[in-house]
């Protein structure tokens, strides 16, 4: 009986442990995927052009599954692009807060290999819909309850000291950044920004 307990109470602690660590922007418990999120990034431009993904199919999909997923020490979630070391670069992202009317604010950070390293901030939300299924013509439609993630809104970053973001902070509905503002080699000069995210409603 001690034993089935020590285990609950360990279940229980790690389950808290990761809501505490990334915000609750978890699935199933855990921290969601970045390549899921990476969905919403277009490295030509870095721009995103998906508005939403199935998280119940990206994270049981063949892609992610086989996609090794590492946390860093500062609380960033990424993957490798040759999903093996950092000699082709790796994409992260990390959970700067969530507002009070559940916006999720993410920093998310794209290298190749070589010095660049794009960032962009992405405003999302975790929600759950219908979705229908019509498996033959005729059929009555079968309805699944999906989950999924919504890009409502992106902030454009830059590469490295120019347009990167220094320091990110979301106090209930407002997101204050700073933003750098100098040369790729200098980062002396930067911006303080604050937005108001309220009209976002989750």
């Amino acid at each position: 009986m001690l034993r089935i307990l020590f285990y609950f109470l360990l279940v229980v602690a790690n389950v808290a442990f990761a809501d505490n660590n990334n915000g609750g922007f978890l699935y199933q418990h855990q921290p969601i995927k970045p390549a899921c999120v990476a969905l919403f990034n277009d490295f030509v431009n870095d721009l995103p052009y998906l508005t939403s993904v199935n998280l119940d199919a990206c994270e049981h999909s063949q892609n992610t599954i086989t996609q090794n997923t590492h946390q860093g020490v500062d609380g960033s979630y990424y993957f490798f692009n040759n999903n093996l070391n950092n000699s082709a670069g790796r994409y992260a992202y990390t959970v700067m807060g969530k507002t009070s009317n559940g916006i999720f604010v993410l920093k998310t950070d794209f290298t190749t290999g070589g010095s660049m390293d794009a960032n962009e901030l992405l405003l999302v939300k975790l929600d759950q819909r219908d979705q229908w299924v019509i498996s033959a013509p005729g059929a009555k439609p079968q309805i699944n309850k999906i989950n999924e993630l919504t890009l409502v809104g992106y902030w454009i970053g830059g590469d490295r000291c120019v347009g990167n973001f220094d320091a990110v902070t979301v106090m209930g509905n407002t997101l204050r950044v700073n933003e750098k503002l100098g040369s790729p080699t200098s980062c002396s000069n930067g911006k303080a920004y604050s937005l108001d995210l309220s009209a976002l409603n989750a």
